[in-house]
């Protein structure tokens, strides 16, 4: 296990976290997971890249609900522990504590939140995690063919 402030300090600024079959890679320039790798009978290669983009595969959002509305607010990496097989960071927003953990496991990326309060009540009603997939992310470019179908 590795604690880290955040990912700026490292040459790549970026770390993977990986498992039996799927891997993903933090990024400290799109704050979020800007690549997924699946390992399946394809022999190794570039054909593993399964989303990418350089601005991110997915981010996350905290939203909060108050009696004046809901805002949003992006999740910006930080105070990080890491594992071979997972990620964890630690965001402080708006008098809350809020944990992120992404985790990969066999054939998937678990994603998982908790929250508690670090400041009297501010009168929040809700508190919900966001996951922010970008579709232009599907990759295409390997040795034969892939299709994506449309998402409708």
């Amino acid at each position: 296990m590795i604690r880290v402030k955040d990912l700026s300090k490292y040459y790549d600024q970026q770390v993977w976290i990986s498992d039996d079959r799927i891997s993903a890679l933090i990024s400290h320039r799109c704050q979020g997971v800007s690549q997924i790798d699946y390992h399946g009978l394809q022999p190794v290669s570039r054909n593993a890249k399964l989303l990418a983009h350089e601005t991110g595969v997915l981010k996350f959002e905290i939203a909060i609900t108050t009696d004046s509305g809901t805002t949003k607010h992006p999740v910006e990496l930080s105070n990080l522990t890491v594992t071979p097989a997972a990620i964890q960071s630690q965001i402080q927003c708006q008098g809350l504590l809020l944990n992120l953990q992404l985790t990969v496991s066999k054939d998937s990326l678990f994603v998982s939140a908790t929250g508690e309060k670090t400041l009297p009540n501010k009168g929040i009603k809700n508190l919900a995690l966001i996951v922010c997939w970008n579709v232009a992310s599907k990759t295409s470019e390997i040795h034969g063919e892939r299709y994506w179908s449309s998402l409708t």
